[in-house]
């Protein structure tokens, strides 16, 4: 998600930009800022290729928000808000030495 937005910074805007991350009891916070005023525009991925398109709609279904403030003088910034993950309801079960995690 981070990616996403960094990239989508450096790949649109073509402007200056900066990441800031908070975190706290109630999540990690990213803000991605730049100098455009341009607010970004969700877009339909083009089946026939790999690139483009997928970005927002990425960040938005891995994020718990995301939204978009406007400065006049300074350009915009892009926010997420992740929630903390709950705790797990029991521990992982110890595998013995050696054997692979499956994905």
């Amino acid at each position: 998600m981070i990616s996403e937005l960094v990239t989508n910074t450096v790949r649109h805007t073509h402007a200056p930009g900066s990441l800031r991350l908070a975190h706290g009891p109630s999540g990690l916070d990213v803000d991605v800022s730049d100098t455009s005023r341009v607010l970004p525009q969700p877009r339909l991925a083009d089946p026939g290729t790999a690139l483009g398109g997928r970005g927002l709609a990425l960040v938005a279904a891995l994020c718990d928000s995301v939204s978009v403030t406007l400065d006049a003088a300074s350009g915009k910034t892009v926010h997420a808000h992740l929630a903390p993950l709950p705790p797990p309801s029991r521990p992982p079960a110890a595998r013995p030495p050696g054997v692979a995690r499956p994905w």
